[in-house]
């Protein structure tokens, strides 16, 4: 979708449609999401014109999924669309390597469909390369959400490179990844539902602080 980037660190979403009617569903379904996702996003209608304005940080990540959804989707399948956003827990994962290769850590954060924190978690990893701390985070997080009893998750990370190849879009050619590439997915496809999405890093600072909050603790000057 068109989001555009502000000055004021917002997301801008102007969304035209065919009739004031579609508008103002579009609008209710807004409504509907916002107190799902616990966000208050700036709506405004113009005849057959949507705006929609969020703050662009990491709890908006739901929302703008669930926008994203139900304007890609047909309108038959919109409420499916938003039952499935609401009921989805949210895992963020991060890794990283002081030197690639050097000292490693990796961290992740879990949130249930209503931004509350479930679970967080990291690791010293001693010395490892960036991916391999990437897919340790991703592998500590899934091991976490099914000790926690969710079925359906979203993953987000930073890391393109992991993202398109559990999605199937890289092959994966280091070896050395094999292993835990071959684990993640055999535990991703345990869910009822599995899904893989790339952020900006600023938008994944939690996982990211916890990272680097045990390199700190771990290298000393």
């Amino acid at each position: 979708m068109d989001w555009k980037q502000t000055e004021a660190s917002t997301l801008l979403l102007k969304k035209d449609f065919e009739s004031f009617d579609q508008a103002w569903a579009f609008m209710t379904f807004l409504a509907k999401l916002s107190r799902s996702c616990k966000v208050q996003p700036r709506l405004a209608n113009f005849g057959e014109q949507v705006e929609v304005e969020i703050y662009n940080d990491q709890a908006a990540i739901p929302f703008i999924d669930g926008v994203n959804n139900f304007l890609t989707y047909k309108k038959s399948e919109s409420v499916d669309v938003l039952t499935t956003q609401n009921d989805s827990s949210c895992l963020y994962c991060d890794g990283g390597s002081r030197g690639n290769p050097g000292p490693s850590a990796s961290g992740f954060v879990i949130f249930d469909s209503h931004n509350n924190e479930l679970a967080r978690g990291g690791e010293f990893l001693g010395v490892t390369t960036n991916n391999q701390a990437e897919y340790h985070s991703l592998k500590a997080g899934l091991a976490k959400a099914h000790e926690l009893g969710i079925h359906k998750i979203k993953v987000y990370m930073d890391s393109m490179l992991v993202v398109n190849q559990i999605s199937g879009i890289y092959k994966v050619r280091n070896r050395d990844l094999w292993p835990v590439y071959e684990h993640i997915k055999s535990e991703s496809s345990k869910f009822r539902e599995f899904n893989i999405s790339h952020v900006p890093r600023e938008l994944n600072k939690v996982a990211d602080g916890i990272v680097n909050k045990i390199l700190d603790d771990h290298i000393k000057d």
